[in-house]
């Protein structure tokens, strides 16, 4: 991603001790350490299309011209600047990267534009029930509910308890999302990369 909202958690408490804040709430402060936001634009420029069919410009190599930029001549002499048949078409990829967090509704205000959610999900709600709010971790159903609430099309859960590292835990994790989830979701592994396409789908990243 190119321009990154956050930062360490160091570095963000390097930034608050700097500042003369206002008090903010414990609540407050937890989901700043414990959010990362992420956004990548990219702005293309395209034929307007229709504007040249409304100037009487028939489809051919006057458009390639001025897609590339160029200035063209018409037959009854006109002259079209390039600059005036161009439209741009902001493409813009947001992801939000939450830690350690057992209310995944902190993260609303920040996954309003995102198109992923990469979040922990230490245990199962059963699990997490029984452990208590210590930990302060959540669980696969909390993120699950929560991306479906926010409408987010991809989620990727992360950081799971040891006891889930086998075969049968995986598969209970992913039961309990798929329950409450419908979207795109993964379950990450260990050294694998995700990415992000043009169309807001995520895939896992498979190395050439």
């Amino acid at each position: 991603m190119a321009q990154a909202q956050g930062g360490s958690a160091n570095s963000l408490l390097r930034s608050i001790a700097s500042l003369d804040f206002p008090a903010i709430s414990e609540e407050t402060a937890m989901r700043y350490l414990h959010e990362m936001h992420f956004s990548y634009e990219t702005v293309k420029w395209k034929l307007d299309s229709a504007a040249l069919r409304a100037r009487g410009v028939p489809s051919g190599p006057l458009w390639g011209k001025l897609q590339a930029g160029h200035d063209v001549t018409l037959d009854d002499g006109t002259t079209l600047a390039a600059a005036d048949f161009r439209v741009s078409e902001v493409q813009r990829a947001v992801a939000v990267i939450g830690g350690d967090n057992d209310t995944p509704s902190l993260l609303s205000d920040a996954c309003a534009e995102a198109q992923v959610l990469v979040h922990e999900a230490t245990y199962t709600e059963a699990i997490l029930q029984k452990v208590g709010p210590g930990p302060t971790h959540s669980s696969v159903q909390r993120v699950a509910q929560f991306a479906t609430e926010r409408g987010l099309p991809n989620l990727i859960l992360t950081h799971f308890s040891a006891r889930y590292d086998n075969p049968e835990g995986m598969a209970e994790l992913e039961a309990e999302a798929r329950q409450h989830y419908a979207g795109n979701l993964f379950l990450a592994q260990d050294f694998a990369s995700y990415e992000l396409d043009a169309a807001g789908v995520v895939r896992k990243f498979q190395a050439a």
